[in-house]
């Protein structure tokens, strides 16, 4: 089997707050059915592979606005708008079209009845 089509394992450590997730998703399965056997890579990496699947496309903007490096996107527009008689008309329009991006982002709300500071409970608008 050559190296190409060999799976590739990517370790991935988890935030506080994307911990305390993952038990409370637990913890939830668990009130239901007390029975099931949960590894958090295995849970992990169907969650991910779901993701794909069922909402990937549809949230690809949020995603995109999320890991958004504004910092690269500004200089690759600086460096094909330099010499170019218009620059400025250019910039502004890489301006405004960074502005869309980050624009949709998503953004967290506190749920009614929840204390604002509590990562746990804020849920997405």
């Amino acid at each position: 089997m050559s190296e190409e089509s060999q799976p590739k394992e990517l370790r991935i450590i988890l935030s506080a707050a994307a911990t305390s997730a993952y038990e409370a998703m637990v913890a939830g399965m668990r009130e239901e059915v007390s029975t099931i056997k949960v590894q958090p890579s295995h849970f992990v990496s169907f969650l991910v592979v779901d993701f794909l699947v069922a909402h990937f496309e549809k949230d690809k903007p949020i995603l995109i606005a999320e890991f958004f490096d504004s910092d690269a996107f500004y200089e690759a527009a600086r460096k094909k708008a330099k010499g170019s008689t218009n620059y400025e008309e250019l910039m502004a329009e890489a301006l405004e079209k960074a502005q869309g991006i980050r624009g949709k982002k998503r953004r967290k709300a506190v749920r009614k009845g929840r204390q604002k500071g509590n990562e746990s409970d804020a849920a997405v608008a």
